[in-house]
């Protein structure tokens, strides 16, 4: 019984990894800057490991000038 429910469980998490994996790259794809914005965002993230992390970034990055002109995607 207990074999059976992990089976289904493993099962069901990898049908939803799938689903997942397959909205994220429909989303990617019709807007290849924000795919690239989210990525940054998510390895600044998990650089982190507690509150008193910094990090410092180059004034010139596209990704603060993203941030600072309200817009994502590489600075023109």
């Amino acid at each position: 019984q207990s074999r059976l429910i992990d089976h289904k469980l493993t099962a069901d998490l990898k049908l939803e990894d799938a689903e997942a994996s397959s909205t994220y790259a429909k989303a990617f794809s019709r807007d290849p800057a924000f795919a690239k914005f989210y990525r940054s965002l998510e390895a600044y993230k998990s650089s982190f490991s507690s509150k008193g992390d910094i990090v410092v970034l180059d004034g010139d990055s596209d990704f603060l000038k993203g941030m600072k002109n309200n817009r994502v995607g590489p600075a023109k």
